[in-house]
């Protein structure tokens, strides 16, 4: 039975010695882990560097918000919206007088104050091409959920 041995395969001879303290492999455990983990913590270092270095010349993004929620679309020809006269692209700005901002909570106020006058006429101001209209509008209830629509999105 022959065995490859270092000499047998023409190798040159390695400049250490596998039984080197120094090497990584004989180093206690924790210090292979910290030698090994260095490198990701170099890593997270210099991503938090270049995020750092980005937000420091460019700044934070902030959401721009328009002045109130748009009319995205009237959903049926017959709907209280359609009939009157509200169209796509037109922005909410008020409802009942109450301003509503263009945010999710804005949104979210315009869509409760319309909901909850059931039968009653509502005022919407709108900008529609840079010009400021109002029109009323007397929500129905929707048999399928009970609440009060309009029938935009």
């Amino acid at each position: 039975m022959h065995f490859f041995t270092q000499s047998s395969l023409c190798l040159p001879s390695l400049p250490y010695r596998y039984e080197d303290k120094d090497l990584l492999q004989n180093r206690p455990p924790l210090q292979q882990a910290i030698v090994i983990s260095a490198g990701v913590i170099a890593n997270l270092f210099l991503s938090f560097g270049l995020l750092l270095g980005s937000v420091a010349t460019t700044g934070l993004p902030r959401p721009q918000f328009s002045d109130g929620p748009y009319v995205m679309r009237v959903v049926e020809k017959d709907c209280p919206a359609a009939r009157a006269g509200i169209q796509p692209e037109d922005l909410i700005l008020a409802v009942n007088g109450q301003k509503v901002s263009g945010d999710e909570k804005g949104l979210n106020g315009a869509v409760s104050l319309i909901s909850q006058s059931a039968g009653e006429p509502v005022e919407l101001r709108l900008r529609r091409r840079g010009e400021e209209i109002t029109k009323m509008v007397t929500p129905r209830i929707n048999p399928d959920t009970g609440r009060s629509s309009i029938g935009t999105l």
